[in-house]
C-alpha cells in the first residue's frame, strides 16, 4: 500500500494531486454540462453539434503541438501552466455568465470551445511533462498513475455531480464550479516550490533530427501496426462524449441526471481497467488484440440494448477495455523504442492517437443524427473488428510476427530492433482516457523471462 502512493510523500507532488483532483472535477462536470446545453438547449438533440464542440476543443492540439513542445522545452513549465490555467479559469466563467443569463447561443459555444482547445494545445505537452518534475524518476511511472487514477476518480465524481446540479439548478452553475476549480491548480503551482523540482537535461543541440523516429518506426512494422490500431479504434471507438449523450437522451429519453450516472459508470470500469494494467507487466500483442476485440463486442453490445441499467452496465466492460488497451499500447510504444529516439516516435504515435478526437467525434455525431444514437456504438464495433483483423493480417503478411506469437506464447515486441531497458517514460494524455500510465522500466524479453 506505502508503494502504491509512494509519490505523495513528496510534498510538491502531494501538492499538484490534490490541487488536479479538484480541477479534475470540475472539469468532468463542464463536459456533461456543455454537452447537455448544445444537445438540448442549443439544438434539437444533434450529435454533430456535440461532435463539432468537441473537435473544436482538441483540433487545435494536433496544429499547434510543436509549438507548445517547444515553449514547454524553452521555458519555465510552471510558468506556462499558471497562464493556461488562468486562461482555462476565464474561459469556464465567460460560458457559466453566458448560460446563467440566458443569452448563449451555439456559436458561443463553439467559439469557446476553440479557445478553450487553442489553450489546452499549449497547457497540454507543460503539464503532461511537469510530473516528473515533482518527483525523481525512480517514482515517474508511480506518480503518472496516481494522475490517472486522480483522472478517472473525478470522471466518477464529476458526471455524477453535475447531472443531479443540472436537474436541481441548471447547467450555468455546473459550468461555474469548473471555473472555481481552476483557482484550486493555480494555488498549488504557486505552492510548489520550485527550489525542489527536478530539472531533465536537455540533448545537445544538432544531436537530435525529427526523421530519426520515422526512420525506426520504418524498421519496425510492429509498431506501425499498433500505432494504426490505435487511430481507427481513436476515430470510431473513443468517442464516448457523443455517443453516451446520444443515446441517454434520445435512445432511452433519460434526463441530465441519468447521463451523468452513465459517464460514471464509464469511469468505473476505466479505474478497474487502469488498475489491472497497473499490475501487468509488459504487454503482448495478444493482449492489445484481446483488449481491441473485448472493446468492440462490448460496443456492438450496447448497440443492442433497449435498457437504461443494462447499458450502464456495458460501458463499465467498455470502460475497462478501453483503458487497457490505451495503457498496453503505450506501454508496448515506449518499450519498443530506445532512448534516444523514444520521444520522437512518442510524439508521431500521440499525433496519430490524439487525432481521432476531432476527426472522429463530429463524423460519429452526423451518423448518430442521421441514423441513430445505436449506429454511433455500432460504428466503434465495427472499426475495431477492423483494427483487429487489420493488424493479424498487416502483421502476418509483412513477417512482423507469427500465430504463436499472436497466440501470446512469445512477447509480440521480443525481436524489435535496438529494444533498451533504459525507459524515461513519456507521459500521455488522451481526452477519453486521461493520463495513461508509463510502463515499467524492463524490456519485453525481461518481463517474459519473470513470468
Amino acid at each position: 500500500m506505502k508503494q502504491t502512493f509512494q509519490s505523495l510523500t513528496v510534498r510538491n507532488y502531494r501538492i499538484w494531486f490534490v490541487g488536479i483532483l479538484i480541477s479534475n472535477v470540475g472539469l468532468w462536470m463542464a463536459r456533461i454540462a456543455q454537452n447537455w446545453i448544445v444537445l438540448t438547449m442549443l439544438t434539437p438533440n444533434s450529435g454533430l453539434a456535440v461532435g463539432i464542440t468537441i473537435g473544436l476543443q482538441f483540433g487545435p492540439q494536433l496544429v499547434l503541438a510543436p509549438l507548445a513542445g517547444f515553449l514547454a522545452d524553452r521555458y519555465s513549465k510552471r510558468a506556462i501552466l499558471l497562464c493556461t490555467q488562468l486562461g482555462l479559469g476565464l474561459t469556464a466563467f465567460a460560458q457559466s455568465i453566458l448560460v446563467l443569463t440566458g443569452v448563449v447561443q451555439l456559436w458561443h459555444v463553439f467559439v469557446l470551445a476553440a479557445l478553450i482547445g487553442v489553450i489546452a494545445a499549449v497547457d497540454a505537452p507543460s503539464r503532461n511533462v511537469f510530473v516528473s518534475e515533482l518527483v525523481t524518476h525512480e517514482n515517474l511511472t508511480n506518480a503518472v498513475s496516481l494522475n490517472s487514477v486522480s483522472f478517472n476518480s473525478a470522471r466518477l465524481i464529476g458526471p455524477a455531480f453535475a447531472g443531479i446540479l443540472i436537474e436541481l439548478v441548471g447547467p450555468g452553475v455546473a459550468l461555474a464550479i469548473n471555473g472555481f476549480s481552476y483557482i484550486a491548480t493555480i494555488v498549488a503551482l504557486r505552492m510548489i516550490r520550485t527550489s525542489e523540482l527536478h530539472q531533465p537535461p536537455r540533448p545537445a543541440p544538432g544531436t537530435v533530427h525529427i526523421r530519426d523516429g520515422f526512420k525506426y518506426l520504418r524498421d519496425n512494422p510492429r509498431l506501425v501496426v499498433v500505432t494504426a490500431v490505435m487511430f481507427v479504434v481513436s476515430v470510431t471507438a473513443m468517442n464516448t462524449q457523443v455517443t453516451i449523450a446520444l443515446m441517454s437522451r434520445v435512445e432511452f429519453g433519460r434526463g441530465a441526471g441519468d447521463f451523468g450516472l452513465l459517464n460514471s459508470a464509464m469511469a468505473v470500469g476505466s479505474i478497474a481497467g487502469g488498475l489491472f494494467a497497473a499490475s501487468s507487466r509488459a504487454p503482448r500483442i495478444g493482449t492489445l488484440i484481446a483488449s481491441t476485440a473485448g472493446l468492440g463486442l462490448a460496443l456492438a453490445a450496447g448497440a443492442l440494448t433497449k435498457n437504461y441499467l443494462v447499458f450502464a452496465g456495458i460501458l463499465l466492460v467498455a470502460g475497462f477495455f478501453m483503458i487497457r488497451l490505451a495503457t498496453g499500447a503505450n506501454a508496448y510504444i515506449q518499450l519498443g523504442a530506445p532512448a534516444r529516439v523514444r520521444g520522437q516516435v512518442m510524439a508521431i504515435y500521440l499525433a496519430v492517437f490524439l487525432g481521432g478526437s476531432p476527426i472522429g467525434a463530429p463524423l460519429v455525431g452526423w451518423i448518430g443524427d442521421v441514423v441513430s444514437p445505436a449506429a454511433t456504438f455500432w460504428v466503434g464495433a465495427i472499426g475495431c473488428a477492423v483494427a483487429v483483423v487489420g493488424a493479424v493480417l498487416w502483421s502476418l503478411v509483412v513477417g512482423a510476427t507469427t500465430f504463436t506469437e499472436l497466440a501470446g506464447r512469445v512477447p509480440f515486441a521480443g525481436r524489435l530492433v535496438g529494444s533498451s531497458n533504459d525507459v524515461h517514460g513519456v507521459p500521455i494524455e488522451h481526452p477519453e482516457t486521461g493520463p495513461i500510465p508509463l510502463p515499467e522500466a524492463q524490456s519485453f524479453t525481461d518481463a517474459d523471462n519473470r513470468r
